[in-house]
């Protein structure tokens, strides 16, 4: 009896680490597919902040409809976007704080391909100090003014002067624009395109976006982590190596399983509810680890550890109903058992 109980200790065990080695492979593979991505794009030029991230105003009030705005970060700039005239040609105009130079820029506001982001360079002058002094891209200077060096001209937009602080060098279509102090934002007339979006800088960003408005603000902020594109891809990789996996085992399977039928009246009722809570308790780690993990390819693991703690503490109730399954699945068994036994009689 007690050889055979050893043995089955044994296969439990096995089963056990065979399932946890299983899993680690399967983690490992979720974030080396990310990480190798990655690395293939800064190959092709895909630069980003690993500090940084951005998301639209509107992607920002509806995941931190709440915000904690006692959180606060390096850089916070909400930038305004939107067009405006001189001399009946439309130029984009940008509206922020002069803190957006330090920061930089997006190559893209909407995910349509993997955006990188990109550093102000300042080919003359510098950043704009007061509400009526401007930055403009190299080629609005060499438009307007057919030199690229415009540092100290003025400019008559909407009956007010600007001087021209500095001259950057677009490296991306979306910073060939005119910036401006954002207390100059009712200089917009009429509202063609306005966009706005949120930048955000800080050395524990993704804590802090967490903090701030909940794990759908850090899901929801492009990050250099968190691209549309690059998780897309990643996810598609993981889900043909699963279908592949899954083929090998449905036609590589042993062809024969031991069955055991057992009797109700001679289950061990302690044994019974203690293997299922040990399956359950095994179930539910691995899913957490698993959980972390894979939230771990898009932010740090300190995020993901608090997130999902924050979650189980939210949901201890659903916990202890599952916990309560394998008791209910014994009292069921014993009731219909009885039952069975009556009938018989």
């Amino acid at each position: 009896m007690q050889d055979q109980t050893l043995n089955e200790y044994k296969k439990t065990r096995s089963k056990i680490y065979s399932l946890a080695l299983t899993m680690l492979i399967f983690m490992a593979i979720m974030i080396g597919t990310t990480k190798v991505l990655l690395v293939y794009h800064e190959h092709r030029g895909y630069i980003f902040k690993e500090n940084v991230g951005f998301l639209s105003e509107y992607a920002y009030n509806r995941s931190a409809s709440n915000p904690n705005n006692d959180i606060i970060f390096y850089n916070e700039i909400l930038v305004q976007s939107d067009y405006i005239l001189i001399n009946d040609v439309s130029y984009q105009a940008i509206f922020s704080t002069n803190d957006i130079f330090e920061v930089g820029y997006p190559s893209d506001w909407f995910q349509l391909s993997l955006v990188s982001f990109y550093e102000f360079e300042f080919i003359y002058g510098g950043t704009f100090m007061n509400d009526n002094e401007i930055v403009i891209s190299e080629s609005i200077s060499i438009k307007l003014f057919n030199n690229s060096n415009s540092v100290h001209e003025t400019i008559i937009i909407n009956d007010m002067e600007f001087v021209i602080s500095g001259v950057i060098k677009e490296q991306t279509e979306l910073m060939n624009a005119i910036y401006f102090s954002e207390n100059n934002i009712e200089i917009i007339l009429d509202d063609l395109i306005r966009y706005d979006f949120r930048i955000f800088q800080d050395q524990d960003l993704a804590m802090k976006l967490y903090e701030r408005g909940g794990i759908n603000l850090v899901l929801r902020t492009t990050t250099y982590n968190n691209q549309d594109s690059i998780n897309d891809v990643a996810n598609l990789i993981i889900q043909l190596l699963l279908i592949v996996v899954g083929i090998i085992l449905l036609f590589f399977q042993p062809k024969t399983f031991k069955k055991y039928k057992v009797k109700f009246e001679d289950i061990n009722v302690v044994r019974f509810i203690l293997n299922r809570y040990a399956t359950l308790t095994m179930t539910l780690i691995y899913s957490l680890i698993y959980l972390i993990i894979s939230l771990y390819r898009i932010v740090p693991m300190k995020v993901s550890y608090v997130f999902w703690i924050n979650l189980i503490i939210r949901f201890y109730w659903i916990i202890a109903i599952l916990y309560s399954i394998p008791i209910l699945i014994y009292i069921i068994k014993k009731f219909l058992h009885r039952n069975k036994s009556d009938n018989v009689r």
